[in-house]
């Protein structure tokens, strides 16, 4: 803990008064590495100041928004700043906990749905009752009602009331060696190797993954023998993406689920606790006194 001055926001930025934020799986990985990026760039608070361009917005809007690392110095902090073009309004049938949850897991769920082409295909997803998975399932189920998911047993209940249907047990090996081949599998764990999903892809089948690139000689040369085609999910946060967002937003499509709020700043490292823990449904948040 740490006392710092407030940054005061450039000509197309806003200052803001943070809620809470919510907690994701970059955060772990940039806390216990040397990357240098913010954790807790997720948010949803009430803009305090703006800069003289900005002109959607006005101070006392309750927003959500990913943070300008530039400017929050790589922590959670009561306040930061963010771009104009990196916010939404909050909208009116949403808890600032559920605002918290979607700016960053959301922006991930509406871009993949943008990318492919789900419609009448046979979708798998592999992590569904994730952050960024249970928003995903939202959205695809509007498009396919031909969804898969693998699931633990304890997921089952949760990942129903989003009305998924068709689960596969994370390990019944006869489930899995019974289904049928699948148009698309998105893997959002990132614990299964590109071979093994290979064997459930059907002809010109596609496999998403946030599962690190690998990079060997080998793989590539063995890649050749592999029939599907594989892309290793980059996000873009241009503001087309927001303006997408946004429009599921304000059609209900998309409703996050939050798993537990922490209350209170002091408690940042209990939040990270528990969230590396896993058996997290829907999204982790912590509040800062909202």
């Amino acid at each position: 803990m740490a006392e710092i001055e407030v940054d005061t926001p450039a000509a197309n930025e806003v200052l803001v008064k943070v809620y809470v934020y919510g907690i994701n799986n970059f955060d772990l990985l940039w806390i216990s590495t040397s990357i240098e990026f913010p954790f807790g760039f997720e948010f949803c608070g009430e803009i305090v100041e703006i800069g003289k361009l900005v002109n959607q917005y006005k101070v006392g809007d309750i927003v959500i928004g990913l943070s300008n690392s530039t400017k929050q110095e790589r922590r959670i902090s009561e306040f930061c700043i963010a771009k104009e073009q990196y916010i939404l309004h909050l909208s009116n049938n949403l808890s600032l906990q559920q605002g918290a949850a979607l700016s960053y897991s959301g922006l991930i769920a509406t871009q993949l749905i943008e990318k492919y082409n789900f419609k009448e295909k046979k979708v798998l997803i592999i992590g569904a009752s994730g952050g960024i998975g249970h928003l995903f399932a939202q959205l695809i189920l509007d498009i396919s009602k031909d969804v898969f998911v693998v699931s633990k047993a304890r997921n089952i209940d949760f990942l129903s009331s989003i009305g998924l249907k068709n689960f596969i047990e994370t390990d019944d090996n006869d489930q899995w060696n019974t289904i049928e081949k699948f148009d698309y599998i998105i893997d959002f764990s990132g614990k299964y190797t590109n071979q093994k999903l290979n064997e459930y892809l059907g002809t010109n089948g596609y496999i998403i993954t946030t599962k690190a690139s690998e990079k060997s000689i080998l793989s590539y040369l063995f890649s050749v023998f592999y029939k599907q085609n594989t892309d290793h999910f980059k996000l873009d946060i241009s503001k087309k993406y927001f303006d997408l967002l946004s429009e599921k937003i304000n059609q209900n499509l998309i409703i996050p689920k939050v798993h537990q709020s922490i209350n209170g700043i002091e408690n940042v490292q209990s939040a990270y606790h528990l969230f590396k823990e896993r058996g997290i449904q829907g999204k982790l948040v912590l509040n800062l006194g909202c």
